[in-house]
């Protein structure tokens, strides 16, 4: 890869448990990285590069009360709102059958993964990332939502994301939006009678669940430049906008 080449970069911070992973593709969507480490360990890799495109799995902004302020404001002042502690994006997202978490107002109220990631926001800023809607800097960085990103390729709700056939379904979905990597109907050419019997089955074929989410980060950070037309945004810049692509595959329910 040239210096000039843009790298397309998604990062999941992976519940703030375990070591983030991060997933690297070119313009061709090979993979070019996809690896797992500390936010030093990202922060290094990023900043080797002179133009790289970041989607990171993680709010860029607190909950700024937009959700709450709009809909108070067409309700009387004496109803009492529950269940809108989230940002104008999760709240459009849900609407549209996307369940993800909410938010907070406050940092010391969000999970550990929301922290990790505003930490990572925070240090990609000083490495001089801007915002991908400020747009022309060589370093650029937007958030996405993993489950998002399914749902909204399929259409509808994908499988449990760390079960076998859901990790299947995903691995599948990226396989076929050209992403180079396995197909995973190759795990089931491997797969014999016997080698199910004692249980040896051919798991290094199907990535883990982080790795997937990772890997749709990267697709949306390669969508922004190269196919920006299947893009898609919803939220609020003061708080943060959500990119995740459009319908792909048209599931029915």
């Amino acid at each position: 890869m040239s210096d000039s080449e843009v790298l397309y970069v998604g990062i999941e911070p992976n519940a703030g448990i375990m070591p983030l992973v991060f997933a690297a593709v070119n313009r061709q969507l090979e993979l070019i990285a996809l690896k797992t480490g500390e936010i030093d360990d990202v922060v290094d890799f990023l900043g080797k590069h002179e133009n790289v495109i970041a989607a990171i799995n993680a709010p860029s902004g607190l909950n700024r009360g937009v959700v709450r302020s709009r809909l108070q404001s067409e309700l009387s002042e004496q109803h009492q709102l529950r269940g809108v502690d989230l940002r104008q994006a999760e709240f459009e997202l849900k609407r549209r059958g996307v369940n993800i978490t909410g938010t907070p107002s406050h940092v010391d109220h969000c999970p550990a993964w929301m922290q990790a990631g505003f930490d990572l926001y925070k240090r990609l800023k000083e490495l001089k990332f801007q915002s991908y809607s400020n747009g022309s800097a060589g370093h650029k960085f937007l958030e996405t939502n993993p489950h998002a990103c399914f749902f909204m390729l399929l259409n509808r709700n994908p499988l449990p994301k760390q079960s076998l056939e859901g990790r299947l379904q995903r691995q599948m979905i990226l396989h076929y939006c050209g992403l180079k990597i396995t197909d995973p109907m190759e795990f089931f050419e491997e797969l014999t009678s016997y080698k199910l019997l004692l249980g040896d089955l051919p798991m290094d074929m199907i990535f883990p669940a982080e790795h997937l989410d990772a890997l749709a980060a990267a697709y949306v950070s390669w969508l922004t430049g190269n196919d920006s037309e299947q893009l898609q945004k919803l939220g609020d810049p003061a708080e943060g906008e959500i990119y995740f692509p459009k319908p792909r595959f048209q599931g029915h329910s």
